[in-house]
């Protein structure tokens, strides 16, 4: 997903629960924090076991942009974030997402 938006800040980086590990299913949801940065683009990728995820993004208050993708599959996933081609700072973000079972109480 790209969004263009008039502010984004290497620095500042992105947070939130989707750039964890978790679990099949679980939505990954962070935020982007993109104020002080000047006009650019926003660009987020998800890539895992099924290759690219569609990720939905929405600007939020305070000049965030929110995020969020659903892992439909376990394995190892890697977060992409980028500012006019540039990571942001923290990304690439790699996490892993496991099967919920019984035994890990989920």
């Amino acid at each position: 997903a790209v969004v263009s938006t008039q502010s984004a800040h290497y620095g500042r980086g992105a947070e939130g629960p989707g750039l964890m590990d978790s679990y099949v299913d679980d939505l990954g949801d962070f935020q982007v924090f993109t104020r002080d940065a000047g006009h650019g683009t926003l660009s987020v990728r998800v890539n895992g076991p099924k290759d690219k995820f569609r990720v939905d993004m929405w600007k939020g208050a305070d000049r965030t942009v929110n995020c969020r993708y659903n892992p439909e599959v376990p394995g190892k996933y890697t977060i992409n974030i980028k500012w006019e081609d540039e990571h942001i700072r923290g990304s690439p973000f790699m996490i892993t997402v496991r099967k919920k079972s019984k035994e890990n109480g989920i």
